[in-house]
């Protein structure tokens, strides 16, 4: 079942930063490569904060990831 979520959501990822790329908004990156990259970082950040072991708020931790994925998307 995880796999099959993972498969959506790196599909609706993809298709996200291709439509953004098209519009010419996204720094020069190989596409599928940032939705690996883009999902992982999410699954992990979100799974430390939910199942503990992470030394961080969720609020903090959750801002910070936006802003990490924007710097890494956008010029």
């Amino acid at each position: 079942a995880m796999q099959e979520i993972e498969v959506e959501v790196r599909g609706a990822l993809v298709r996200l930063l291709w439509t953004l790329k098209a519009e010419k908004r996204l720094r020069p990156i190989d596409i599928e490569t940032a939705a690996f990259v883009i999902f992982t970082a999410m699954e992990w950040t979100a799974s430390r904060l939910v199942l503990g072991g992470a030394e961080a708020e969720i609020k903090p931790a959750v801002t910070s990831m936006s802003d990490m994925i924007s710097r890494f998307l956008f010029p």
